[in-house]
């Protein structure tokens, strides 16, 4: 049996949406993650062209996304969960660095629940403005298993929001990239000047 493909969301929708919007045929060469392999690769007038896509992420979000790698699993003792804890990347994190552990000790003394943990401070008015003190954005909790003993993940909150429909995704990036104050784009790629 031959191992699934790997798909690249970003390079599938920047394909569509090229495609879609200069009219060209879009062919994805880098389905497997080949190291030095391009994405995406562009017929126009018999030239191939070579893209490669990249995500572009808030400088203070890949930060903190570093920051979350460098902690690690941080083990806790006293706790009966493993909890992951989502900060913002806008706020520093030393103060709720500090405040963390303390805090998840607290809150499973007071019955937090794996099914309650990820809004059940939505209800309480003094733990909902000390999470916006600290930045954190939402945390949740799951039984701990033999590999993730009692402790906690730190993670970067969400950049983004969640997109329902791919669809629709696609038509509003072909609807911007065609749009009057994209034009020199539009006329660039057409000219194949890019």
């Amino acid at each position: 049996m031959q191992g699934r493909q790997k798909i690249d969301a970003a390079a599938h929708l920047a394909g569509r949406c090229v495609s879609g919007t200069l009219g060209v045929e879009v062919i994805t060469n880098d389905a497997d993650g080949r190291q030095g392999a391009y994405d995406l690769a562009l017929t126009h007038e018999e030239r191939t062209i070579a893209v490669e896509v990249k995500l572009v992420v808030d400088p203070r979000h890949r930060a903190a996304g570093t920051k979350s790698n460098q902690l690690g699993y941080i083990r806790q003792s006293g706790l009966a969960y493993t909890w992951l804890v989502y900060l913002s990347p806008d706020k520093s994190w030393k103060r709720a660095l500090a405040r963390i552990p303390r805090l998840l000790s607290e809150l499973e003394e007071r019955g937090v629940l794996p099914e309650t943990a990820p809004y059940f401070w939505q209800h309480d008015f003094n733990l909902y403005i000390e999470f916006e003190r600290l930045g954190i954005d939402s945390l949740s909790c799951i039984p701990s298993t033999e590999k993730h003993p009692p402790g906690y993940y730190v993670m970067q909150a969400s950049w983004g929001g969640i997109v329902p429909e791919l669809e629709r995704v696609v038509a509003s990036a072909c609807e911007l990239v065609g749009s009057p104050s994209m034009s020199k784009l539009g006329s660039a790629a057409r000219s194949g000047d890019i």
